[in-house]
């Protein structure tokens, strides 16, 4: 299982999750598929493409 820090999550998550946020903030897939706490975040699209991971 690989893990990254996500600064959305402000913890380490899954892989997986990263690769999920990051396809929505790029608009390859809908937002639909993120969890409320995601979609809450403010500028939660801009934050992920900033991320260094």
């Amino acid at each position: 299982m690989d893990i990254i820090f996500c600064p959305l999550f402000k913890k380490e998550v899954d892989v997986i999750w990263c690769i999920e946020i990051t396809d929505v903030a790029n608009g390859l897939i809908k937002e639909r598929v993120l969890p409320d706490c995601i979609l809450r975040i403010k500028n939660f699209k801009e934050i992920c493409r900033n991320c260094p991971n």
